[in-house]
């Protein structure tokens, strides 16, 4: 008999003389079923939380966009189709650059507005971005052997193990342009910037930059751990998006949301030795998401090895095929410190002779990054909460929270040094704000250095008496007035979806 039913029937006092107890083998049921019940109900309150990861589907975020108080922030990848962004094949030049090549050119994506920077991006300083992630050039002077074979990188093996660093730093990456939508790879470089192909932001074939764009860390077969971030500005040089020219066949985009702090990032460089490159010496790693046939995109692969031969200062080679869905994979290269450092982006194919081409970072690509980095980059503090956890996941009205916890990060320059209060919000969506139950508050004091990142264990909040049964998402409000105040709550994919089960009232029944 079904549950609710049986909550009828032992409401409908009205009815009792048609359900009344008298024979001992249904006396005998009853008990076990409230038995059962009861037992249910103490595992839904004190079992521990179990951290599974959402589908695509189920993924919410979209911390960096205003949205009405009562509206659930749903996926922009849900109900669309993408394929593999086609691996262009390398043409000779059509247009003669004329010295404008390294010109950066930006792309709004709010507003649709491009703009081209007249003047060469020249080094704002010498000094490393980040201590862990190498931001300066790499000295040019390095041994070197003898030529090598080709075939010289390894066939592409298949990453298991995508949650996991360095691979988890690995984005797919999602966009439309004109009536298509396509998938390409790429690299987070910052906590709110990625590095991929040119060709994966603006499209020659279309003639237009590419629109919503949306990357997801250590994606696999439409799991997001780490839920997923949208693109804010677009950026290439005028080397491609006017002249093709695939020397400059690279990008990167500024994001919404400071992934890179759930999952860590790389560095990236430049050195315009050629046998670093090719010496046999130092292998580069290449993950990435090849989709077309015999692959589908849904998983990591990866290839490393020495590069064959250059063509030019810009270009690497290697003697094997590569596969539409991995144009923007980053090739970085891991020191004896265990420094992880990208040195170029895979860009295009030679059908004629099989190879892939790879587009390097040269000195001007390297400080234009740098440079553009460090202006998003806000000089004056940002405290951003990322990722709520709690336990168990299912919670009775009226009581506790048995765990909680949370990541505060600093994305700015500067180091945050000081106490800041929390508050602890119950919403019926995931879009937390100061109109949804207050759960609890407490504070956190302590350091974050710039963009620096700190997982916080806090005191649980109660769940309110009064609670209705459903589905319900607990987050938190950092009160606090820091250089972006709507960055302030956890939304989407930062908050934490709860159940609150139905509590059924077992009355005692006794033998007339």
């Amino acid at each position: 008999m079904p549950l609710t039913n049986l909550y009828d029937l032992f409401n409908q006092k009205d009815k009792k003389e048609s359900y009344n107890v008298k024979s001992p083998r249904i006396l005998l049921s009853l008990i076990r079923f409230s038995i059962i019940l009861i037992v249910v109900s103490i595992l839904l309150s004190t079992s521990s939380v179990l951290f599974t990861y959402p589908t695509l589907a189920q993924e919410i975020s979209n911390p960096g966009m205003p949205v009405e108080e009562d509206e659930h922030i749903e996926s922009p990848l849900e109900g669309v189709e993408y394929e593999p962004m086609p691996l262009p094949e390398w043409v000779p030049l059509l247009n003669v650059p004329n010295g404008e090549e390294s010109y950066l050119v930006t792309y709004e994506l709010n507003t649709k507005t491009e703009t081209i920077l007249a003047k060469p991006q020249l080094p704002l300083s010498s000094e490393k971005l980040f201590d862990f992630s190498p931001g300066s050039p790499v000295p040019d002077s390095l041994n070197t052997t003898p030529p090598r074979l080709p075939d010289s990188f390894s066939d592409l093996a298949r990453i298991y193990n995508p949650e996991d660093y360095p691979w988890r730093t690995a984005v797919k990456m999602f966009f439309d342009v004109g009536f298509n939508s396509y998938v390409c790879s790429g690299t987070l470089i910052d906590p709110k910037h990625i590095i991929t192909a040119g060709h994966c932001v603006y499209d020659h074939d279309e003639g237009q930059w590419v629109e919503n764009v949306v990357i997801v860390p250590a994606y696999e077969n439409g799991w997001a751990p780490y839920g997923y971030a949208t693109g804010v500005t677009l950026y290439s040089w005028v080397g491609w998006t006017t002249y093709q020219n695939w020397d400059w066949d690279m990008g990167y985009v500024r994001l919404d949301r400071p992934v890179g702090a759930l999952v860590g990032w790389l560095g990236y460089g430049y050195n315009n030795y050629d046998p670093f490159f090719t010496s046999g010496i130092y292998s580069f790693h290449n993950p990435g998401y090849p989709a077309v046939a015999p692959y589908d995109g849904l998983y990591m692969y990866y290839w490393l090895g020495s590069y064959d031969y250059t063509s030019g200062d810009h270009i690497l080679y290697i003697s094997k095929r590569s596969y539409g869905g991995q144009s923007g994979s980053g090739a970085y290269y891991k020191d004896n410190d265990d420094n992880r450092c990208v040195y170029a982006v895979l860009s295009h194919g030679r059908t004629d002779i099989g190879h892939t081409g790879q587009t390097r970072i040269t000195s001007d690509k390297f400080y234009s990054i740098q440079n553009k980095i460090t202006e998003n980059t806000p000089s004056s503090i940002d405290l951003i909460p990322l990722n709520v956890r709690v336990s168990p996941s299912a919670v009775v009205s009226g009581n506790s929270l048995s765990g909680m916890d949370y990541i505060i990060h600093n994305y700015s320059s500067s180091t945050w040094s000081g106490s800041v209060t929390i508050k602890k919000y119950l919403s019926s969506n995931n879009n937390i704000s100061t109109g949804d139950i207050l759960i609890g508050s407490g504070s956190y004091s302590g350091s974050l250095g710039p963009k620096g990142s700190r997982r916080i264990n806090s005191n649980w909040g109660t769940i309110p008496a009064s609670t209705p049964p459903g589905t319900y998402w607990i987050g938190i409000i950092l009160d606090i007035s820091d250089d972006d105040v709507n960055n302030n709550d956890t939304d989407g994919f930062d908050a934490v979806q709860v159940t609150i089960p139905a509590f059924v009232y077992m009355p005692l029944i006794t033998r007339n």
